[in-house]
């Protein structure tokens, strides 16, 4: 990067910098060489202008016209000079030192005569101080009174001022344009090594990350292109982080998932081999091993749950579903269970709530977490099932009694292989990767899930669904699951008639 897009673009804009320089420069004294020889020109004719005024005014050459001459020649540094019709010189504002010689060019004279003036800038014959010296020269013809040509006034001035205003000119652009442009390459160079120092950071980040290492990040100062894509590297980096943590964690927890129950069944069938279980007891320790065998099931079975939902393998088919179905058909599998606990259920009713699904997707949700809910909820306590229609959503919530979970704990309950229970005290069969695949789920029905606890009181997941259309003609009565109709502090408030009612009615009906 230093050695290439820097100095490159270094040279780049020395090489543009310079370039419109030369351009700029010699376009300058071009232009102003133009304006100086218009200048020059106008000068020559003004004096040449007061010479023949002077010239006219007197009548003849005399102490006067010379004096006023010399008088031109003194205010304007141009030299002027008197001829006669053949193009002698016959007086000079330098006097006895004019260089002038007698071998005024014809086509001046020629050019004067007709044009009533004559105006140059090149070599004028032997009228040049040094050899190949040119002159500005501006001539006009003097005439008498009967229009006769007396002579011309001449007024000249070595190009040589041309060249000493070009260079003095020349001199002091380069040295303006070469403070200029070191100042500019002095910008550029650290407005360069400024704007490619993010470039730099990224470069050295991702060599960094092709190491492995994901924890380098690059400086964000500014809200130009350059922080917008180091903002987005930054995020890049972050997500790479975080999905290296992922895998290592991911792969930590297989590892002892696969090892506990790997460790325990190997174990109790070498005890069994070797002898040291006895066989009175060889019963019952394969049906741990079973038990451990079955877990490792689960394991596998929800591991390419999760990769199939990750891959996008899992085809959702989403339709108008009533969301009652579901849970009562997920509590009739799990009344048993709650019976054994004599947990109290609530809020259980048969009115059609409907939801846009995927059917099998929705009773898996709602399976782990019905059964979530039953594992941490202690003997005799209390679970809460409603669904609560809300304009374009519809809310399933699900809540338990119970110890209840942390802020931080909730925070981290959707992520993969994270257990609450870290003693297993109270879930002895879960993986931790339940609610990874709910969330996921959920997820894929394009719903949301949010968890709310109170330590030592509750824990409630709210399911979040597009409400779907209600379907008329297809309401019918539903069975209620009886839990623990014996027990009384197990019951089921609901306004609908009891499971007790509803098989009566149908009895009867049938006689």
């Amino acid at each position: 990067m230093k050695d290439n897009l820097f100095r490159r673009y270094i040279i780049i804009f020395a090489g543009m910098l310079l370039t419109s320089t030369i351009i700029l420069g010699m376009a300058f004294l071009y232009f102003s060489a133009q304006n100086f020889s218009i200048d020059k020109k106008e000068s020559l004719r003004s004096a040449a202008e007061r010479a023949k005024s002077v010239v006219s005014e007197e009548g003849e050459l005399n102490a006067a016209v010379e004096a006023g001459f010399k008088d031109i020649q003194a205010a304007t540094g141009v030299t002027v000079f008197f001829t006669d019709a053949e193009g002698n010189v016959l007086l000079c504002s330098e006097g006895k030192n004019c260089i002038h010689t007698n071998n005024i060019p014809k086509k001046a004279i020629e050019a004067a005569i007709m044009h009533g003036s004559y105006a140059s800038a090149d070599y004028f014959g032997g009228m040049a101080k040094r050899p190949g010296e040119g002159l500005y020269q501006f001539c006009f013809p003097v005439e008498g009174e009967n229009g006769e040509t007396l002579g011309f006034v001449f007024a000249v001035s070595p190009i040589t001022a041309l060249y000493a205003f070009l260079i003095n000119l020349g001199i002091t652009f380069l040295a303006a344009e070469g403070v200029m442009f070191v100042g500019s390459i002095i910008i550029v160079y650290y407005s360069t090594k400024r704007l490619t120092k993010p470039l730099r950071e990224m470069s050295a980040a991702a060599r960094s990350f092709g190491a492995g290492d994901f924890t380098a990040r690059v400086d964000v100062g500014g809200d130009d292109e350059l922080a917008n894509l180091a903002s987005a590297f930054n995020n890049m980096a972050e997500s790479l982080d975080e999905l290296e943590r992922t895998r290592r964690s991911f792969i930590a927890n297989v590892s002892h998932e696969l090892r506990t129950p790997m460790t325990t069944i190997g174990g109790y069938i070498d005890g069994i081999l070797d002898g040291t279980i006895p066989r009175s007891r060889e019963a019952h320790y394969l049906t741990i091993v079973s038990d451990e065998v079955k877990r490792l099931s689960r394991l596998t079975s929800s591991l390419l749950d999760i990769s199939r939902l990750e891959e996008g393998q899992t085809k959702v088919n989403l339709k108008n579903s009533n969301a009652w179905d579901t849970i009562l058909s997920v509590m009739w599998n799990a009344e048993k269970r709650i019976n054994d606990k004599q947990i109290e259920v609530e809020d259980l009713e048969v009115k059609p709530a409907y939801v846009i699904c995927d059917a099998d997707m929705l009773y898996q949700v709602v399976y782990n977490l019905i059964d979530n809910a039953i594992k941490f909820t202690p003997t005799g306590g209390l679970i809460i099932v409603k669904v609560q229609p809300s304009g374009a959503l519809t809310a399933i919530k699900i809540r338990n009694s119970g110890a209840g979970i942390s802020q931080e704990e909730a925070q981290h309950i959707f992520e993969r292989f994270y257990k609450t229970d870290k003693s297993r005290g109270l879930d002895r069969t879960g993986t931790g990767l339940g609610l990874y695949i709910v969330k996921a789920l959920v997820g894929r029905m394009d719903g949301g899930i949010e968890v709310t606890s109170e330590q030592g009181k509750y824990t409630e997941f709210c399911v979040t669904l597009k409400t779907g259309a209600e379907e008329k003609g297809r309401q019918r009565e539903q069975a209620l699951p009886v839990f623990s109709a014996a027990r009384t502090r197990v019951t089921v408030v609901r306004k609908k008639p009891s499971i007790i009612d509803i098989l009566s009615e149908k009895i009867k009906n049938r006689k």
